[in-house]
């Protein structure tokens, strides 16, 4: 499937359906029945104690290429998120419970990761290994895309409330590009799939 400008949930119909100057990126949507695409399920869905697969949005790979970002956000459908989803019938009757993002390309360079503004860490006090993983230039949780890596966090606590500190960023890119799948798991049957 060819990218397409990235949509974002649109707060009235609750649909992917509007274009965003926060998200300025492509991205595509990748078939559900290819073999390779059913694997990285099954094995995002072990990494998370052998989840049901049919609980996993589509797949979308997202492209950033020069000046393009995804200003901060939550992953979540509703500011006030219910563990066991919405009663109204709406597509996102479930919530996203987790997401990972793996890094497919990243020749972007520095300072065009995945940053959780929210996380303030003095690196300095930290073990200097963590640097092979993070930003450690960054005040602030920074990610930096690097090829077969991938960041995992839960969008909700263990009661179902929004996890706060998982608003995250892309930052922008001054050159190159950076690829990667964002992997949705819900905590329902994602609507859209055949058991």
């Amino acid at each position: 499937e060819k990218y397409v400008p990235s949509k974002v949930v649109d707060e009235n119909n609750k649909k992917l359906d509007k274009t965003s100057f926060t998200r300025r990126s492509s991205s595509a949507f990748l078939p559900r029945q290819d073999d390779v695409v059913k694997s990285v399920i099954a094995r995002a869905a072990r990494f998370q104690g052998f989840a049901p697969t049919n609980h996993f949005e589509n797949i979308q790979a997202t492209k950033y290429v020069s000046g393009q970002e995804y200003m901060p956000h939550y992953d979540v459908f509703s500011a006030k998120p219910s563990l066991y989803g919405k009663e109204d019938g709406s597509e996102n009757a479930t919530e996203r419970l987790s997401t990972m993002f793996v890094i497919l390309e990243d020749s972007c360079g520095t300072h065009c990761g995945t940053q959780f503004p929210q996380i303030a860490i003095d690196w300095a006090s930290e073990d200097p290994r963590w640097c092979e993983f993070v930003d450690c230039a960054e005040k602030r949780l920074t990610f930096p895309p690097r090829a077969g890596n991938a960041i995992f966090w839960k969008n909700l606590r263990e009661d179902g409330s929004l996890h706060e500190d998982t608003l995250h960023a892309g930052l922008p890119l001054q050159h190159g590009a950076k690829i990667g799948l964002n992997i949705w798991m819900r905590n329902g049957i994602y609507p859209h799939v055949s058991t």
